[in-house]
């Protein structure tokens, strides 16, 4: 859990990139931006559950890299600028049983 912990950044998450069997992370909180979640989308492939709520530097940019996380059960993206079209997009994903955002 990295929740809370605003100076993790794009640049400190760039170590997580190695745990490419991580299946739950939670970076709800922290100053992390596009080019972070762009890196979780194609390196954490076994991502079942992400918390990105109030990760405020993060846009729709990002936020539709997530779709190619097919594990993906759990999403949390509140109190971020996810677009409505994003979070239909990413609401819809194979396995996903609870997203919470904006739809």
């Amino acid at each position: 859990c990295l929740g809370e912990c605003k100076s993790v950044t794009d640049v400190g998450f760039s170590s997580l990139s190695s745990l490419t069997s991580l299946q739950d992370l939670d970076t709800g909180g922290t100053n992390i931006g596009n080019a972070c979640v762009l890196a979780l989308a194609s390196i954490l492939l076994s991502l079942r559950n992400l918390s990105l709520g109030g990760c405020s530097s993060v846009t729709d940019v990002g936020f539709s890299s997530l779709s190619s996380l097919t594990s993906l059960q759990d999403l949390s993206v509140e109190y971020t600028n996810v677009g409505a079209q994003t979070g239909r997009l990413l609401s819809s994903l194979p396995s996903m049983t609870d997203y919470r955002g904006r739809i």
